[in-house]
């Protein structure tokens, strides 16, 4: 090669052409050393030449080689004429570029069992097949192929779970020049799809009918894909924010829209909950449960089966209470209990207990002034069952049952006040309440100013304005007497408007 020539070949082929006029050379004069070793050139026509490669000399890429050559002529007379020539040339260096191109990056996550790699190996001057080395995880591995400037790894054997797999590859090039650097590339292999942790309530035990399910769903390895997830109950889907699903990155909870019957068979699925690989399909969690909806015991009542007797009393009177309840379902083989109430007053308390599915609970309540104890105002009478929550029922909620009762003042009295009978609708009669009215009659007596008798009562606690000739009185000041055996129970006026 010439002085300072950079060239492609190891073993290159070095010659010098010599001259020497007139006397010519002397060829068993010439000395040739490379790198400072000599050589052993042929002479030929005028060229020395020496051929590395025949030789056995071979050198790298980025390797500087010393030619240096001496020689002299055939001049016979004042001794001989000598001339000497050193130069240099070099192996270009370099190397093959190594560059993962499958996976596209490093570190992502794999589903495939068999998850492999792609290289280029890029080189001007073509790499060196032989010298290709892969690795995975540090181990020298065969199951790779050379297409052109792209080697091909497949694994011999597929993955497991959980593994870090790196694999690395190394090759130079044909002047011999190695790579800047191994070209790697690691991934980590996923092949279980997203698992449950807990599962509330125990699908080994009946649930009630307003039962709700928590789930506990958990990946260790590329993750859950949230959008995939749901519970199917009975064949509804619920999704997160759907109003009945929630979830909190850990666990979904679930309020079903409608509650279950007694007995129900309820199948509960995840269906098809993935987790979220970066390279193929991702694996899938498809499951199903079921669950029985105990059959508990319901004691009930309605207000259909609640009567107050009468619902409208004088303070001080007395009022019959009667009420049924029922038990449906299943036997109460324990303690329960019941109570009649108006609002929060306790005027009655059983304990008991059992039942059978089918009976019934039925009580006939008189309460008098000195139990009822309650001042004027409107209530309501209610047959409570299970007070003190003894029983584990399907229904908590329709354990009881109420009748009105408006109990009025205890003294005299006549409303409104006044009154205004002109057939408007409105304050058209004078009604008026007396003690212990709701049990025993008496007779009304009305009088004008004057003391005249204008109208007696004696089936209705009514007036309305006119006398017993059914002709209307004018507007004023009326006097009303109360009597009930001879004897005036009370009084009081009223007033008349025209």
């Amino acid at each position: 090669p010439a002085p300072f020539d950079e060239i492609t070949e190891t073993s290159p082929l070095i010659s010098v052409r010599i001259e020497d006029i007139p006397a010519g050379v002397d060829v068993a004069s010439i000395i040739m050393t490379v790198d400072g070793a000599a050589a052993d050139p042929v002479w030929s026509a005028g060229t020395l030449s020496f051929d590395t490669a025949d030789s056995g000399w071979s050198w790298a890429g980025g390797d500087t080689i010393i030619v240096c050559i001496w020689a002299g002529d055939l001049a016979q007379l004042c001794g001989v004429n000598e001339d000497s020539i050193c130069w240099t040339f070099s192996i270009a260096a370099g190397g093959p570029v190594i560059t993962a191109i499958d996976p596209p990056e490093d570190s992502l996550w794999s589903a495939c069992e068999d998850q492999g790699a792609i290289f280029t190996l890029i080189d001007p001057d073509s790499v060196d097949s032989a010298s290709i080395v892969v690795t995975v995880n540090g181990d020298t591995v065969t199951g790779w192929s050379l297409n052109f400037d792209t080697l091909f790894f497949q694994p011999l054997a597929d993955w497991t779970d959980g593994d870090t797999v790196t694999v690395c590859v190394w090759a130079q090039d044909l002047l011999g020049n190695p790579p800047g650097d191994w070209g790697c590339i690691t991934f980590f292999i996923d092949l279980i799809p997203p698992v449950i942790v807990s599962i509330s309530p125990d699908p080994a035990f009946p649930i009630g009918a307003g039962s709700t399910f928590s789930i506990d769903i958990a990946d260790s390895g590329c993750g859950l894909d949230e959008s995939t997830l749901g519970i199917v109950v009975d064949s509804r889907l619920y999704t997160p924010g759907d109003g009945f699903l929630d979830w909190d990155g850990a666990e979904l909870h679930l309020v079903p829209e409608h509650s279950f019957s007694p007995g129900e068979t309820v199948v509960v699925c995840l269906d098809s909950i993935a987790d979220s690989p970066d390279i193929c399909d991702p694996n899938i969690l498809d499951t199903c449960w079921q669950y029985i909806v105990e059959i508990l015991p319901d004691l009930w009542s309605a207000d259909s089966f609640i009567a107050v007797t009468p619902p409208v009393i004088v303070e001080g009177d007395t009022v019959s209470f009667h009420g049924l309840g029922f038990l449906r379902s299943i036997d109460i083989d324990s303690t329960f209990d019941w109570g009649i109430y108006a609002g929060s007053a306790e005027l009655y308390y059983h304990i008991g207990g059992p039942l059978a599915a089918g009976d019934t609970i039925e009580e006939n309540r008189t309460f008098g002034p000195e139990l009822l104890g309650l001042g004027p105002g409107e209530y309501m009478l209610c047959l409570r069952l299970d007070v003190g929550d003894f029983i584990r029922e399907w229904d908590e909620a329709n354990n009881i049952g109420c009748a009105p009762l408006t109990i009025l003042s205890g003294e005299c009295d006549g409303h409104p006040n006044p009154f205004s009978p002109n057939h408007d609708g409105v304050n058209d009669f004078a009604i008026f309440n007396y003690p212990g009215q709701s049990m025993l009659d008496a007779t009304i007596k009305i009088y004008d100013i004057e003391g005249r008798l204008v109208r007696k009562l004696t089936d209705t606690i009514l007036w309305d304005g006119a006398d017993g000739a059914d002709v209307e009185m004018p507007g004023g000041v009326y006097i009303y007497l109360v009597i009930r055996d001879d004897e005036i129970i009370c009084k009081g006026t009223i007033y008349l408007a025209r």
